[in-house]
C-alpha cells in the first residue's frame, strides 16, 4: 500500500471513487488533534458539505473490503471536503498539514491509473458502461452514438428519470423528486441530482452515461444521467400507495421505509 509522509507521519493512501480520500482519524493524527475532534466538527458543520461530492458514507462491510474496522459506518473526506472542514482549525500546524496533503496527497505529481471503482469511473472507458452492484448485465446496456447534436440515453429494463417517473406512478415529477430527498434515495450536487449513498447500496437509484455532442466544440462527450430503477419504482409504487406503476392505482398498505443512519 502507497504511503506518503505529511507533518512526520507516514499516510497509507486511500482512494475512493477515483479520487484521494482521507478519514477522520487520519485528519486527527495529521493535525495531532485528539481522537474524535474531526467527527466532532463534520457534525457541527455537516450542513455545507454535500453527500456524494465533499464526503462518502460507507456502511461496515464496505469498509471492511476496504481494509477499516468500522462498526458504525465509515466518512470519506474528498479534497473538497477536508478543504472545508479544516476551517475549523485555526491553528498555525493546520496551515502547514493542509499546504501538505494538497499537494502530496489529494494531487500527486505522477498517479497510478485508478481502477474503477464508480460508475463515473466507469464512464470514462470508451465503449464501456458502468456496471453497478446488483450485476446488471453489460450486454443489456447498449450506447450507440447517433447523427450530431443527437443524445443517447443508456437504460436497462425500463429504468426512468425523475419525469417520467411521476408520469408512470401518476403523482407528478415534484413528489417523486421530493421523496427521493426525503427517503435519502438522491442528493443535490450543485444543480444537479445525484444518488446518495443510501439509494444506491439498496439498487434504487443509479447513474448511466449519455452521450452528447458538444455544439460549441463538435467533439463528443460523456455525462451521466439520474435513473430511477425498477426496484425504485416498485418500491415508490407502494410509497405513493401504488399497486403497480403503469397500471390501475390501487390502494396499497404502505410498507415504512427503514430510516438512513
Amino acid at each position: 500500500m502507497t504511503q506518503i509522509a505529511i507533518n512526520n507521519h507516514n499516510v497509507h493512501v486511500v482512494a475512493y471513487a477515483g479520487q484521494r480520500v482521507i478519514t477522520f482519524k487520519m485528519m486527527d493524527e495529521l493535525h495531532e488533534r485528539p481522537d474524535g475532534t474531526a467527527r466532532r466538527n463534520f457534525n457541527a458543520n455537516k450542513a455545507h458539505l454535500i453527500e456524494g461530492e465533499d464526503y462518502f458514507v460507507r456502511n461496515s462491510s464496505e469498509a471492511r473490503d476496504m481494509g477499516f474496522t468500522a462498526p458504525n459506518g465509515l466518512t470519506l473526506l474528498s479534497e473538497s471536503g477536508y478543504t472545508m472542514l479544516v476551517k475549523s482549525f485555526t491553528d498555525d500546524l493546520a496551515w502547514q498539514v493542509q499546504k501538505a496533503l494538497v499537494r502530496s496527497y489529494f494531487k500527486p505529481a505522477t498517479a497510478a491509473p485508478a481502477i474503477p471503482q464508480t460508475y463515473a469511473e466507469a464512464l470514462l472507458e470508451a465503449g464501456r458502461l458502468a456496471k453497478e452492484r446488483d450485476a446488471l448485465k453489460a450486454e443489456n446496456l447498449e450506447l450507440a452514438p447517433k447523427a450530431a447534436g443527437l443524445e443517447i440515453l443508456a437504460e436497462k429494463d425500463g429504468e426512468l428519470g425523475i419525469r417520467d417517473a411521476g408520469r408512470e406512478l401518476k403523482v407528478g415529477q415534484n413528489r417523486v423528486r421530493d421523496m427521493l430527498f426525503e427517503r435519502k434515495w438522491a442528493c443535490r450536487q450543485g444543480r444537479d441530482i445525484r444518488p446518495a449513498s443510501y439509494g444506491l447500496e439498496h439498487g434504487y437509484v443509479r447513474l448511466v452515461p449519455r452521450l452528447y455532442e458538444d455544439k460549441r466544440t463538435g467533439q463528443e462527450k460523456i455525462s451521466d444521467d439520474f435513473r430511477i430503477t425498477r426496484k425504485g419504482i416498485a418500491r415508490l409504487a407502494e410509497i405513493f400507495g401504488v399497486m403497480e406503476a403503469g397500471s390501475v392505482r390501487v390502494p396499497f398498505s404502505k410498507a415504512k421505509e427503514p430510516t438512513p443512519a
